[in-house]
């Protein structure tokens, strides 16, 4: 497994335009979610934001209420890099949208279950929100 995935700009345009449909067609034969940082580079309105989401593999894992700092550290997150400053809307609504991808993505991996190495019992969509 590799441990970074940095997708092109072009990820995000189809995510915008459709994210559940972008869910279903984006690169049907490789999870997200096996990868500990996924970089997605975004151009909105001529300014770049970047998103990292971290620790994806953690979705899959049961895990008892976090108390220490070195497990706190390893809870899927995701990070806004935008020069504009961490309030701005354009980032927020970056988020809202790649959130609802993953959702989505999610979901359709565990369906497609055969071609994912995703355990169902464990992939848990309430870690994407």
């Amino acid at each position: 497994q590799d441990r970074f995935k940095v997708l092109s700009p072009h990820f995000y345009s189809s995510v915008k335009s459709d994210p559940c449909k972008a869910a279903q067609k984006w690169e049907s034969k490789e999870t997200l979610f096996g990868h500990d940082f996924v970089f997605v580079p975004v151009n909105e309105k001529n300014h770049w934001i970047v998103l990292i989401l971290c620790y994806m593999p953690n979705v899959f894992k049961q895990t008892e209420p976090i108390t220490d700092a070195q497990h706190l550290r390893e809870k899927p997150q995701a990070l806004i890099l935008d020069s504009l400053g961490s309030g701005s809307t354009l980032g927020v609504g970056v988020m809202s949208k790649v959130r609802t991808f993953l959702r989505q993505r999610l979901q359709w991996e565990k369906a497609n279950a055969k071609n994912f190495p995703i355990p169902q019992e464990q992939a848990d969509e309430a870690k994407l929100r």
